[in-house]
């Protein structure tokens, strides 16, 4: 009397449904019974499984095949840089917020402008978070979510973080769709003296204009009050 025996993987064969037949998700490769592309071999290599991260691969299709936003690196499926592990099935795009990373390539490769500060993925100085924290925006004059100078002024120079506001230091006004700080000249436009006076000596605000003090009078570009 015979006895059959269960074909399984890295037996011999001829054709895939020598191994299929036996072992779901194989194929015949090379006249040996393998795995399909992006499972690999458990249980004495009676069964294929999917592969998920921290699996062992040759290749980086190995992973991406059953993982999407996955590589293999070091012989190891992982998630790509950019994503975060997400119960060894799934790769997510990272975003401002999450408390996932360990460098800053972690976080930049999915949000520009953001790295790894204490282990979360932050906007950069100067930029801070939108698109539901999957972007980080460049500060600009009139932004109301400042909260310390430098958020401001890494953004646009001569500027500060004044009541929660970006606005330009006392002596500048704000140009280019409010991405610029300028320094004030006479002429232009003000509220107090001091806009007008921490840019030019011996100016005023008068009528919301700048103008030099009496006795003084303006240098061609307006730059300076000279007598």
């Amino acid at each position: 009397m015979f006895t059959l025996i269960l074909g399984k993987i890295k037996d011999g064969c001829n054709t895939t449904s020598d191994c299929s037949d036996a072992v779901g998700n194989s194929e015949c490769i090379n006249e040996t019974c393998s795995c399909s592309l992006g499972y690999i071999s458990v249980e004495d290599d009676t069964v294929c499984r999917l592969r998920t991260i921290n699996d062992t691969c040759k290749k980086h299709t190995d992973c991406s095949k059953s993982v999407s936003n996955s590589i293999c690196q070091m012989g190891i499926c992982r998630c790509a840089s950019g994503y975060n592990e997400d119960n060894n099935s799934t790769c997510t795009l990272r975003k401002i917020g999450d408390a996932t990373c360990t460098i800053g390539q972690d976080c930049s490769s999915a949000v520009n402008h953001s790295s790894c500060i204490n282990n979360t993925c932050s906007c950069l100085i100067g930029y801070f978070a939108t698109n539901q924290n999957r972007t980080c925006t460049l500060h600009k004059i009139g932004d109301e979510n400042c909260q310390a100078d430098n958020e401001c002024s890494a953004a646009v120079a001569n500027s500060n973080c004044t009541r929660g506001t970006c606005s330009c230091n006392s002596g500048f006004h704000s140009v280019n769709h409010n991405t610029t700080c300028k320094l004030n000249v006479i002429t232009d436009s003000c509220q107090v003296s001091t806009d007008c006076s921490d840019a030019v000596s011996n100016s005023n605000c008068t009528d919301k204009q700048c103008f030099c003090n009496s006795g003084y009078h303006p240098s061609k570009n307006g730059s300076l009050c000279v007598k």
